[in-house]
């Protein structure tokens, strides 16, 4: 998966006849954990956008936790899948980053540079045909220095 996107983790188990059905889903982050227990209430830690809840259908329950956006941070969140004699099973959580990101930026600083260079280009020539900035910065001849400097 790539950086920036949502993710879920769903875990799920088909109904047991006579048995108790529950799930647990693990939540193992850098930077946060959490567990989500089926059947249950929903779960949600707002500082890292992370939602569990609990899906009940007609033979089966899902525990399902969604990542509201992803970071680099998150790369290598795991989590861990139980329920009643079935063994755990565990999903990692592994992040790409978007290499159309790298040729974007490439493409402005290099954009940016030419377009720099263009402008540079067309005002050296445009001040070089202009007359009035050749009277400027034309100076006096080597004679009208010295005459002025003897003068004074």
């Amino acid at each position: 998966e790539y950086v920036g996107r949502a993710v879920n983790f769903v875990c799920g188990v088909s109904a047991v006849p006579g048995g108790a059905q529950t799930v647990v889903l693990n939540f193992y982050g850098k930077t946060v954990n959490g567990t989500m227990r089926c059947p249950g209430q929903e779960v949600y830690i707002p500082s890292q956008v992370i939602m569990g809840r609990c899906e009940d259908k007609v033979n089966e329950l899902r525990a399902v936790w969604r990542m509201g956006t992803t970071v680099l941070v998150d790369n290598s969140t795991y989590v861990i899948c139980q329920a009643p004699g079935i063994e755990p099973v565990a999903g990692y959580l592994i992040l790409k980053e978007n290499s159309s990101y790298f040729a974007t930026l490439i493409g402005c600083v290099m954009g940016g540079f030419f377009g720099i260079l263009l402008i540079l280009v067309v005002t050296f020539y445009a001040l070089k045909r202009s007359e009035k900035f050749q009277k400027c910065l034309k100076g006096r001849s080597i004679d009208e220095d010295i005459n002025t400097c003897i003068e004074e």
